[in-house]
C-alpha cells in the first residue's frame, strides 16, 4: 500500500510513502529518495553547517574553511577528514540514563 501526500492534485512537490520507500519531492527534477539500499539525494543540495558539524560516517568531520588556505605538501599534508570520536555525545547520554535511573529508584 502507498501514500501520496500534495498540496493539490497540479503540485510538482509531494511525499510518496509505501512500506520500505520514502520520496519526497520539491519540483521535477529534485527530490530525495530513501530505501533499503540507502538514501539518495537530486538536484542543488546546500549544507547549513560549518565543515567541521558535517559528519562523514561516525568518527569523522570535514576539516574547517582555514585549511583550504593551507597547501597541501608532501611533508605537510592537509587532512580530507578529521578524526573526531563522539564520545561527548555519548557520555551526555550515559549521564542522562544515569539520571533517570536515580530517578526511579
Amino acid at each position: 500500500m502507498s501514500r501520496v501526500i500534495k498540496d493539490h492534485a497540479d503540485s510538482q512537490a509531494g511525499i510518496l510513502l509505501t512500506d520500505s520507500t520514502v520520496r519526497v519531492q520539491g519540483g521535477r527534477s529534485s527530490f530525495l529518495y530513501g530505501d533499503p539500499t540507502g538514501i539518495y539525494i537530486t538536484g542543488p543540495v546546500s549544507f547549513l553547517a560549518q565543515p567541521e558539524n558535517i559528519r562523514v560516517g561516525v568518527d569523522y568531520v570535514l576539516p574547517p574553511i582555514s585549511y583550504g588556505f593551507l597547501p597541501s605538501t608532501s611533508a605537510h599534508p592537509r587532512p580530507m577528514y578529521i578524526y573526531n570520536s563522539p564520545v561527548e555525545g555519548v557520555a551526555s547520554v550515559l549521564e542522562e540514563v544515569q539520571r533517570l535511573l536515580q530517578e526511579l529508584i
